[in-house]
């Protein structure tokens, strides 16, 4: 308490060699406690005496109010002047009732109390002094012994209350400094806990995505054994199998329709002649020119057969070399039309012969097995995410931390400077 005495301009008979005093976290609070009961108990000492001399200040402004109010005209004054002084002294007199009825002597003279109560009676003051301000010129002028009294004691009142005032100043920082260091200390335990929780959420997370790691490493594992499987093996298979009869099935098709493509404009002429009545198509001809027009595999051999007679028809009307490449065309496709048209339908049965096979197979597991991989890893990454957060919000507690234990060091050794606060690593 020496240094602060010094720092608040008490003057030491002889420097002090100081020695510094570690105390911990734990002793904190009841060294703070110990050293401003101290304090108080200083502080309230000298105000003891100043509100008592309060007390008797306020029994000594109620009998001069007495008095003014008792008070009898003496003297040869104007009627409108008494009248004025005795309309003014009422003012005097309720204003300074007020004052007395609304100031309470604490009985209790902590620093708090004090603190409270000069605030509150320096307010009654001014106000008592402000209202009855203009009623003194009036009342003093046929009262002026009684007045004079009164504003003597008022201010005799504001004396006291302004040394009360200045007992307090003169420890202000020193009741500053304590009662900083006890918020700091608070705000420090809350951030501690704060700090607590986190780092439990971080071993939570940590321990969660290691648990999750591991589903992973094994889920991954029976996934590489399934796909090495026979079962897997033979799927892969007759996937492979499939796309080769369907690339066939293609290719078969194609064929078809290299044999009937260069008959198509002959075909859409016929069909045409016949709609507008120019020549007239037999119906199973009719039928099957459409039905070759619409899709080429329905069609046959016979078909091309009876469009090569078609077209030796004069009544055409095909000229001779138009008539002989339609016939040249006819009969390719009579030719190899069935052979073609077997290679397709030979690939087609191939093809769902596979699709049927494929569909026996029951690889629904590897599907169960991917989509448990995949949320595996969503869970693992939205836990890197969450650990990752209350790793940024611990080191924002930590960096707070350390800042309010630095303020905390100064206020302890602004107390005391023989005072070290040594926190634990």
């Amino acid at each position: 308490m020496k240094w602060i005495k010094k720092l608040f301009g008490k003057k030491e008979s002889a420097p002090v060699e100081i020695v510094l005093r570690e105390i911990s976290p734990e002793e904190l609070p009841a060294w703070l406690d110990t050293g401003f009961q101290k304090l108080s108990g200083e502080i309230s000492e000298n105000a003891v005496l100043l509100l008592k001399d309060l007390e008797i200040t306020l029994l000594e402004i109620t009998e001069s109010k007495t008095r003014l109010s008792e008070a009898q005209v003496v003297g040869d004054f104007d009627l409108r002047a008494v009248k004025r002084a005795k309309s003014n002294r009422e003012n005097m007199i309720r204003q300074v009732e007020i004052l007395v009825e609304k100031i309470s002597i604490p009985e209790s003279p902590d620093v708090k109390s004090l603190d409270e109560f000069h605030e509150k009676a320096a307010q009654q003051l001014n106000s008592c002094v402000e209202n009855m301000a203009r009623s003194l010129r009036y009342t003093g002028g046929v009262f002026p012994r009684e007045v004079k009294e009164v504003t003597e004691s008022l201010g005799k009142f504001g004396m006291i209350l302004k040394a009360l005032q200045e007992n307090l100043r003169d420890h202000s920082k020193e009741i500053e400094a304590y009662e900083s260091a006890s918020e700091i200390f608070q705000v420090i335990r809350k951030l501690s806990a704060s700090g607590e929780i986190e780092e439990k959420e971080i071993l939570q997370q940590k321990e969660k995505i290691r648990v999750l790691e591991e589903k992973i490493e094994e889920a991954r594992k029976t996934l590489e054994n399934f796909e090495q499987s026979e079962e897997w093996q033979h799927y892969r298979k007759l996937e492979a199998e499939l796309t080769e009869a369907g690339t066939l099935v293609k290719k078969t098709e194609s064929n078809l329709s290299a044999l009937v493509l260069p008959l198509s404009n002959n075909l859409s002429r016929l069909k045409k002649m016949h709609e507008t009545g120019r020549y007239t198509l037999n119906p199973e001809i009719r039928k099957e020119l459409t039905s070759c027009l619409e899709d080429p595999k329905t069609a046959n051999s016979a078909f091309f057969q009876k469009l090569q007679k078609l077209f030796e028809d004069p009544g055409l009307g095909l000229n001779a070399q138009k008539k002989e490449k339609a016939l040249a065309q006819a009969e390719a496709a009579a030719l190899n039309f069935e052979t073609r048209k077997k290679e397709n339908l030979k690939a087609v049965q191939i093809r769902e012969e596979k699709r049927a096979e494929l569909e026996k197979l029951d690889v629904g597991s590897l599907e169960e097995l991917k989509q448990k991989d995949t949320k595996l890893q969503g869970k693992c990454r939205l836990a890197g995410e969450e650990l990752e957060l209350a790793l940024k919000r611990v080191e924002k507690l930590n960096n707070e931390l350390e800042k309010k234990k630095e303020e905390l060091r100064e206020k302890v050794s602004l107390i005391d400077n023989g005072v070290k606060l040594a926190f634990p690593d």
